[in-house]
């Protein structure tokens, strides 16, 4: 049955398959067109889990010829000729092992990798009549989440694999910090996770179902450079766009020079071309999620909270008396205000502890402010009407005993 859609573009053509009807095109140059069926493949891909580009051929992975399923098989037509599935350098090979193409297909340096479900192939270009080249890169690990699979700015493919961790396929687990999270995904919903590398921020996000009763995903980790992060909202599909249009002056969507969040009025990100990352949640709503600070031009209200115990060695047990917060924050050039407030060893309701003022020049704004609280952990949050560049916090204290 359908386990979930598979796109490629190919030749100004998008082909989507679903491994439970015959594959389909759309020509993206007749917009008013309908998706068709590749009849082309017809008795050589009549069904396919997966599909891709690679060297100018269109990749098939995991397919159905006639009523026999080949799961460790991958197909592809002549080079550069989707119609060509019995001529020219057409051709299949099936990777090595008795386990299936599960996790599809990832493309980087010229080469071709397949994450099956508990091995992974590699295929490469070659001059001779077999067109392509394979072999096992590794024997232990798989891929258990298709559309975990990600290929980040420098080459590093990464994806979710068969020991529950997210690996890079070079260097291994990446994920020993969120490895907790990770567990908590349920098996039956590993399918529904989405990768995505964000170029703009080089970072990779992982959309995932966090919990037994979730349902849907609920939680994004982002991955940069061996550092994690993560949010609690709700991402169905990520996507991708560039701009069609170039903003002039005239049609910039802002009431003032102020409220730009770009360097300058000719920024790339107004140019034509910019690529904008996008994130859809389950309700039909779609985000850009690094082109505006703004929805419908009123700015998105953003907060924070910095949870401690204020001590390297985990003092959790002693109080301590907190009477001072030095902020350091990115000013910006209009009167901006945030907001800080505390709470202390889980108590229920925030209590203020100042709105303070972080406008400014200069590399940084530097703001003090005194206050006077005791407990053993203390939860800081920072909130804003608009976007904030908050930078750091240090915290003055004193010890207060057990009791």
């Amino acid at each position: 049955g359908c386990q979930g859609w598979s796109t490629a573009n190919f030749n100004d053509h998008v082909f989507a398959t679903n491994n439970s009807d015959a594959p389909l095109v759309w020509l993206s140059s007749a917009p008013g067109s309908h998706f068709q069926e590749l009849t082309a493949a017809a008795g050589y891909v009549d069904k396919a889990r997966f599909v891709t580009e690679f060297e100018n051929t269109l990749v098939f992975g995991c397919i159905t010829e006639g009523a026999v399923v080949y799961a460790q098989r991958a197909r592809w037509c002549d080079w550069g000729d989707h119609a060509a599935w019995a001529s020219g350098d057409a051709g299949y090979a099936d990777t090595a092992g008795n386990d299936g193409i599960s996790g599809g297909f990832a493309a980087s340096k010229g080469t071709l990798y397949c994450l099956k479900e508990r091995s992974i192939v590699a295929m490469w270009l070659v001059v001779s009549d077999d067109v392509f080249n394979m072999a096992v890169v590794s024997t232990t690990i798989g891929c258990r989440a298709p559309n975990s699979v990600v290929v980040d700015g420098q080459g590093a493919v990464l994806f979710y694999a068969t020991d529950r961790a997210l690996r890079d396929l070079q260097t291994g687990v990446i994920s020993e910090a969120v490895q907790r999270i990770l567990r908590e995904v349920p098996p039956d919903m590993l399918n529904d996770m989405r990768g995505a590398y964000i170029e703009e921020l080089d970072e990779v996000w992982w959309a995932l179902p966090y919990g037994s009763g979730s349902g849907e995903n609920n939680r994004v980790l982002k991955y940069r450079k061996g550092t994690w992060n993560n949010s609690n909202f709700e991402v169905g599909a990520f996507g991708r766009f560039n701009r069609q249009a170039a903003m002039v002056w005239e049609d910039l969507p802002y009431a003032s020079w102020e409220d730009w969040a770009w360097d300058t009025w000719e920024s790339v990100e107004g140019a034509k071309g910019y690529p904008v990352d996008l994130a859809a949640d389950y309700n039909g709503h779609v985000r850009a999620l690094n082109a505006s600070h703004t929805l419908d031009g009123e700015y998105f209200a953003s907060h924070f909270v910095l949870e401690s115990d204020l001590t390297e060695k985990e003092q959790l047990t002693r109080n301590k008396r907190l009477y001072h917060l030095q902020t350091y924050w990115r000013p910006w050039p209009v009167v901006i205000q945030a907001v800080i407030e505390l709470k202390r060893d889980g108590e229920a309701e925030w209590q203020p502890v100042a709105t303070i003022d972080i406008s400014g020049r200069g590399e940084y704004a530097v703001v003090d402010t005194p206050c006077d609280f005791r407990g053993k952990h203390f939860a800081i949050r920072i909130s804003c009407e608009r976007p904030f560049g908050f930078v750091g916090l240090v915290a003055d204290f004193t010890p207060a005993g057990m009791r």
